[in-house]
């Protein structure tokens, strides 16, 4: 079982020089995602990350190219908002990072009063306001940092 950092130093070793080394990168990343069938065909992706309990993800307008710099955190698993291929809008929504401490103070966000506003429905009666945020590195099974 390969870390992230593992694997992104592979992909890396193998990366040309040349101009076309980000074109390169995304065909090796979208191997890697790729779910494919007993015949070798691509039939979907894997996720990295998928809508659990404390899920923050980028939101977005129907367009799936408009996450631009708001997020979410789920208050529960919400995995009807994953990508999928096979639902009406297969785009879904990124998922890209889990809350790991603080589980109380995204509980209490989410008892706040909500109503609907300019057409967006759960919109916080009063505005909510996080101070501080911070990236903090995951402890895998062993005990090392990822």
């Amino acid at each position: 079982k390969l870390t992230e950092a593992e694997l992104k130093a592979i992909i890396e070793s193998y990366v040309p020089a040349e101009e076309k080394a980000d074109e390169w990168r995304q065909e090796r990343i979208e191997e890697i995602l790729a779910v494919k069938d007993e015949n070798g065909r691509v039939t979907g992706r894997k996720l990295l990350i998928s809508h659990d309990k404390y899920t923050l993800a980028m939101a977005r307008r129907r367009d799936p190219d408009s996450a631009a710099s708001q997020f979410y955190i789920t208050l529960e698993a919400t995995h009807n908002l994953d990508p999928n291929p096979e639902a009406a809008h297969p785009n879904g929504y990124a998922p890209f990072g889990k809350v790991l401490e603080g589980f109380e103070v995204v509980d209490r966000i989410g008892m706040k009063p909500v109503t609907t506003k300019n057409g967006y429905q759960g919109v916080p009666v009063e505005n909510v306001k996080i101070l501080k945020m911070s990236v903090i590195a995951q402890p895998s099974e062993n005990g090392e940092k990822k």
